[in-house]
């Protein structure tokens, strides 16, 4: 079983799902599987996708549009990471992360960690740093009803909250 499950919604993703595997593949922590849900895609995702080759990722295709949150619970119903963590497919990591969240959260035994991020405009140069500045202590019930920080800068421990499912019915 990986320590981590990277769970990821894809739709028309192809221009940059390349760098979003590249991302994903270069983590200096490498205990992870990675499911992705593609979202009947019309461009070439799903091929980019089903040429991968390396046996952590797995990908999963709806029958029909049903949206990211559909896409995210297929993904999670078939994770077996006890950390889950998020990454849509236009997304990509620094190296570190999921070692510098992993770290973290077996260090300070927390249910829950997140970072900054950089949303970037079209041409991947970045355009705004997401900060979060939260109290010390964080109840994570509390924290999904308020939500201010990225989901895609977070990371969970589903043996201690449960696997967090997301609403249906919101297409794209």
């Amino acid at each position: 079983m990986p320590e981590i499950s990277i769970i990821t919604p894809s739709y028309n993703s192809s221009k940059y799902l390349n760098e979003t595997i590249d991302s994903v593949l270069n983590q200096t922590f490498q205990d992870w599987e990675w499911l992705i849900t593609d979202d009947c895609s019309t461009d070439n995702s799903v091929e980019i996708l089903e040429k991968q080759t390396d046996s952590r990722i797995k990908v999963f295709k709806t029958e029909k549009n049903g949206g990211a949150g559909h896409a995210r619970n297929i993904s999670l119903e078939n994770a077996t990471g006890r950390f889950i963590t998020f990454l849509d497919a236009d997304d990509f990591w620094e190296p570190n992360f999921l070692e510098e969240m992993i770290n973290f959260m077996k260090s300070e035994n927390t249910e829950l960690a997140y970072s900054t991020y950089s949303r970037c405009d079209e041409n991947l140069n970045p355009t705004e740093i997401g900060n979060f500045e939260a109290d010390t202590i964080v109840n994570f019930n509390n924290l999904l009803k308020t939500c201010r920080l990225s989901l895609l800068a977070s990371m969970y421990d589903s043996r201690r909250v449960g696997k967090v499912y997301f609403p249906e019915g919101t297409k794209r």
